[in-house]
């Protein structure tokens, strides 16, 4: 598995300036932010499912490569964005907790966006890698 882990972030560093950047704000909304409020269970299930979603996008990488199908990897997400929407009555906009909590939905909703296009891409055929590796 470490060698799958190599090779997958060497393919991360390979993409686009612009798309390293999209996915340094979701590394930091999703795992960096939810470390601070640890003791609240929307962190503690953000970075839960961050990880699930990681170790998806690891084995999907491993089966098919950096494919367009990678894009399954944050389907966990759906379920996060559900449970947190259902506490945003819960939490204050002027808060910084309420404040991440909003941006996990958004940011993660338009990754989800994302991500279904490109699943539905590769079923249609876009099959080869999207970097080149």
């Amino acid at each position: 598995m470490f060698k799958t882990l190599n090779n997958f972030v060497k393919a991360l560093f390979s993409i686009p300036f612009g798309w390293r950047m999209w996915l340094i704000l979701l590394m930091l909304i999703n795992m960096v932010i939810p470390l601070i409020f640890i003791q609240s269970p929307e962190a503690q299930i953000t970075l839960l499912l961050f990880f699930v979603s990681f170790v998806i996008g690891l084995t999907l990488f491993r089966y098919q490569g950096f494919t367009r199908l990678l894009g399954l990897m944050h389907a966990p997400w759906f379920l996060l964005i559900y449970y947190l929407i259902g506490t945003l009555g819960q939490t204050s906009l002027n808060s910084f907790f309420g404040t991440w909590i909003r941006a996990v939905i958004l940011l993660n909703g338009i990754s989800l966006i994302l991500d279904t296009c490109n699943v539905f891409r590769y079923i249609t055929g876009e099959r080869e890698s999207i970097i080149g590796l």
